[in-house]
Parts: C-alpha cells; sequence; structure tokens
C-alpha cells in the first residue's frame, strides 16, 4: 500500500515549485461545498528509505491509525467503482485523501437554485484521471456534499486514506476552483462545455470543447 502511495504521489510534486505539492480539494464554505487548489505546507524530505532513497517525498500530514477501526482492519481502503456509475449526491464520510489510481472520476458542485441540478464551468467540476494526476483532498464532511461520476468503460479503482480525528491537512488555498491538472479539458482555455451522459468512447483529453 505505502509502496503504490510512494509511486503515485512522487510525480505530483517532482513536476511542481520546489517545497509545495499542490492538491485538488473539495472542502465547505459557508454551508455549501467548493472546489479549491491546496498547497500542502509540509515541504518535501529527501528520502532514506530502501527503493526510494535520494528521492522527494512529500508528508501528507498525520493519517488515520488502525486503531481507530475494527480490530484487523486498516483505515485505509480500496474501493472499485463500476464502469459508467453515476453516484448520488454525498458529502465525504471523512477528511480523507481520494486517490484514483486507475479509470477516471469527475467531481460535480451541486446548484444550489436546483433541488436536482448541477453546476457547470471550470470552477465547478473537477477531473480525476487515474494516475499521478488522480489524487483529492475530500473534506466537505458537512453541508450537500457533490456528484462524483466514473464515466470510464473500465472499472475505477481508488485508495480512500482519512486523516487522523478528520483533521484538514495543513494548506494554503492557492487557486479557485480544481488544479490545472484537475481542470476538465474542455474547459481549458476558459470556455467549453462539458455533457457527461453523452460523453464519446475513450479518454477525455481526447474530447473536443463542444
Amino acid at each position: 500500500m505505502l509502496s503504490l502511495l510512494a509511486l503515485l504521489v512522487l510525480p505530483l510534486f517532482i513536476g511542481a515549485r520546489a517545497g509545495s505539492l499542490t492538491v485538488t480539494a473539495i472542502t465547505t464554505v459557508d454551508g455549501r461545498a467548493v472546489l479549491q487548489c491546496w498547497r500542502l505546507r509540509d515541504a518535501p524530505i529527501t528520502s532514506s528509505n530502501a527503493g526510494t532513497k535520494g528521492l522527494p517525498i512529500s508528508p501528507l500530514g498525520t493519517l488515520a491509525e488502525p486503531t481507530c477501526f475494527p480490530a484487523g482492519t486498516s483505515p485505509a481502503t480500496q474501493v472499485v467503482l463500476p464502469p459508467r456509475k453515476r453516484a448520488k449526491i454525498h458529502a465525504a464520510p471523512s477528511v480523507q485523501f481520494v486517490l484514483f489510481y486507475s479509470g477516471e472520476a469527475i467531481v460535480t458542485l451541486p446548484d444550489p437554485d436546483n433541488e436536482s441540478g448541477r453546476l457547470s464551468g471550470r470552477d465547478n467540476v473537477a477531473w480525476f484521471p487515474g494516475g499521478p494526476n488522480g489524487m483529492l483532498i475530500a473534506a466537505d464532511v458537512t453541508g450537500d456534499g457533490h456528484y462524483t461520476d466514473y464515466p470510464s468503460d473500465q472499472p475505477t479503482y481508488a485508495l480512500q486514506i482519512p486523516t487522523l480525528d478528520g483533521k484538514v491537512p495543513l494548506h494554503e488555498q492557492v487557486g479557485t476552483g480544481p488544479c490545472p491538472n484537475n481542470v476538465v479539458p474542455g474547459y481549458r482555455g476558459g470556455g467549453g462545455s462539458v455533457n457527461l451522459q453523452n460523453r464519446p468512447q475513450g479518454n477525455m483529453e481526447g474530447r473536443k470543447s463542444s
């Protein structure tokens, strides 16, 4: 588990500015879920562990301890989402890192003026392709929550890693809406729209904005 996490997290900050790890987060502001780009405050350190010695590794803060969970279980879990699943609106069960390492996920904010509606636009939708750009901090434990869709034709695999005592990782907000790597391709450049129900086959990078 830790080896997989290290391999997937490593590219997130190798290409980032020194001393930073930026992650898209969904949190609650004034009772409503919002997407923000966070820079975690713990600076990368040089690994002395076998297999990653000499490489930069980024602390993720204090994670939940196994003693908080039933005997014989781990606070970190894996979930497998079926192809093209569309989850109902939900809040995060706890503050947690979610790492999509296969498939893809799209998080959309609800429309406060429409009970079953969804907001559109760059700041209201985030795309998480499985792999190095697939990390999300889910911290909207209050309020109505958000929608998550899994539009891939293949199952989406994710790790859910809660923080200790539900504490939000130390961070500074560096942007409104998702971080650049999680902006839906159709919204890059400030325009475009996304229709999940009529989404074409294949990876979203190949989509043209409508």
